[in-house]
């Protein structure tokens, strides 16, 4: 199954040290303790769905959170949620628990999956740079720096559309290959 990488151009909300979610340079933060302006982060503005073909079957979506983590290691959760068409189409609210200390040493976070459709169907006009967005919102303050990290991105999975082939006369000739017949 083929996966496309999708990144974000914009983001509101939450701390984005020096363009975190642009360009995997600096640190950004998810955190109501820290300020209620901090709670809730809105990514939008999306680049790489055009490689998706308009006809695919997308069989799930993943969030990447690249070294992701929280401040003391102690649990805390952020909601991730994703909408389509403004706010009028959201998905399903997956929640991220979070128990490690976030460190300059890798460690990727993983929401959804490739067989994870968020309580949707989707198209690849849903990803469209100007109709989606991915918000995260920490709705309990625990009193430490909830979500950290340096970089997010989706994964879309997808199918191609198979086409029946349908000859009515003429010759077919492989040089090279293979042919599968269902």
């Amino acid at each position: 199954m083929p996966t496309n990488t999708l990144t974000f151009g914009t983001v509101s909300g939450g701390f984005n040290g020096g363009n975190a979610i642009i360009d995997n340079t600096n640190t950004a933060i998810v955190d109501l303790g820290k300020t209620p302006s901090f709670a809730t982060m809105v990514l939008s503005n999306m680049t790489g769905q055009d490689s998706i073909p308009t006809d695919a079957t997308i069989l799930g979506v993943e969030v990447n959170i690249e070294d992701h983590g929280n401040t003391t290691g102690a649990n805390s959760s952020v909601d991730f949620e994703m909408f389509h068409n403004g706010t009028s189409a959201v998905s399903d609210t997956i929640t991220l628990g979070i128990n490690n200390v976030q460190t300059s040493a890798p460690e990727l976070g993983l929401v959804g999956g490739s067989t994870t459709l968020w309580g949707k169907t989707w198209t690849q006009s849903d990803f469209d740079s100007g109709n989606f967005l991915l918000r995260l919102d920490n709705p309990v303050d625990v009193n430490q720096a909830t979500l950290i990290f340096t970089f997010i991105f989706l994964k879309v999975s997808w199918e191609a559309v198979v086409y029946p082939i349908k000859l009515t006369s003429g010759l077919i000739k492989l040089t090279d290959g293979l042919i599968k017949i269902n």
